[in-house]
């Protein structure tokens, strides 16, 4: 588990590059809109298994506690069990 820096939210992303033939802006034109992506990985697979994104606001170890809620509430009985 593990939460990364802030990112901008918008139509721009990478230095405007992106993939395939999707359209990005050039420069971030004063974008306010930040969030906080934090992820679950299966550590033996690298799968992701859960990924949240959280507003700026949050604190880091709230954040985290709260991923952790809302990706136990997604998992089957028997997922839960064999974790």
């Amino acid at each position: 588990m593990d939460c990364k820096a802030r990112v901008n939210i918008g139509g721009y992303s990478r230095g405007g590059k992106t993939r395939g033939d999707n359209q990005a802006e050039d420069h971030d034109m004063g974008s306010t809109e930040k969030y906080t992506p934090c992820g679950i990985i299966d550590e033996d697979s690298g799968q992701l298994l859960y990924i949240n994104f959280g507003s700026s606001s949050y604190k880091t170890r709230d954040f985290i506690v709260d991923t952790l809620i809302q990706w136990w509430k997604t998992m089957t009985p028997e997922q839960k069990q064999d974790n």
